[in-house]
């Protein structure tokens, strides 16, 4: 493959990444956003996983963790370190937490724990009925990115950059009416960041 890689497209790794190669630099903005920027920020997108640190927490103090409970919390941090110095760490054309999404696997895990340690404690009604609430949050905007064209739609109005942290412009309430679905001609205007990553 490295050498198929390197005739094809001049780089020995995936000619995707070889783009962007000397222009990632670290950025906070980033790092925040990644987790909770309004368009496809991982907490804004599924916040169930705000029960990942109790779960994780709980997990550790029951002395339950082992190397590969810290594998999966490196992995995870790791992701977000390197995507943070990544140039479209905003994941460009997309509808969710894109970049982030291969920790989720390894999250959930630890909501799993959350919810057994809240269901042992008694009282815990109010922190269960959180949980459900959150996770039927989740479950209803990851259901409107799989079923309504229109949040692709948003993706492809121009001033995709100005539009990221906009609290007011939200992809995940974004609605044009439109019954049809978008065509690749059709539907895409010059978004202002020249084009999907």
């Amino acid at each position: 493959m490295f050498a198929y890689n390197l005739s094809a497209f001049g780089w020995i790794g995936n000619p995707y990444v070889s783009q962007y190669s000397g222009s990632a630099s670290w950025s906070w903005v980033a790092f925040a956003g990644l987790m909770v920027r309004p368009q496809r920020g991982l907490l804004i997108f599924s916040p169930i996983l705000l029960f990942v640190v109790y779960g994780f927490g709980q997990w550790v103090r029951q002395r339950h963790a082992s190397p590969l409970d810290w594998a999966y919390l490196a992995y995870c941090a790791g992701l977000w370190i390197f995507v943070a110095f990544w140039p479209a760490w905003y994941g460009g054309y997309a509808y969710g937490p894109r970049m982030m999404s291969d920790t989720l696997p390894f999250l959930v895990l630890y909501v799993a724990v959350a919810w057994d340690a809240i269901a042992a404690r008694r009282l815990a009604l109010p922190a269960l009925a959180g949980v459900i609430l959150l996770l039927a949050v989740s479950c209803a905007i990851h259901a409107r990115g799989a079923t309504d064209w229109d949040v692709w739609r948003w993706n492809h109005r121009p001033g995709l950059a100005d539009r990221l942290w906009d609290w007011r412009d939200l992809q995940i309430l974004y609605r044009t009416g439109r019954t049809d679905h978008p065509t690749l001609e059709g539907d895409r205007p010059d978004a202002g960041l020249g084009g999907a990553p």
